[in-house]
């Protein structure tokens, strides 16, 4: 089973000032399903993330994530091996 994020939560986990930080950052990183983002989360995250943050906290995301391909749909994971 797989974990398909939506930019709330990782948003919230990039942002400590996020009422939500906490329980997304420990969500995305204690989860033991594979985390699955839609292409389209990604240009809102960025977005999102860029206007509020800087750009920092999005170019970390990108470093801890890799483009995969399935049945036509791209869609990024988190680059560590449960998330392939």
């Amino acid at each position: 089973m797989a974990l398909i994020c939506d930019t709330g939560p990782l948003y919230a986990a990039m942002d400590r000032a996020d009422a939500d930080h906490q329980t997304c950052a420990e969500l995305l990183a204690g989860s033991d399903e594979q985390l699955i983002v839609p292409a389209p989360v990604i240009v809102e995250l960025d977005w999102l993330a860029s206007s509020r943050l800087g750009p920092e906290p999005f170019a970390a995301f990108l470093a801890a994530v890799t483009l995969t391909s399935s049945g036509g749909s791209d869609r990024l994971g988190l680059s560590d091996g449960r998330h392939r």
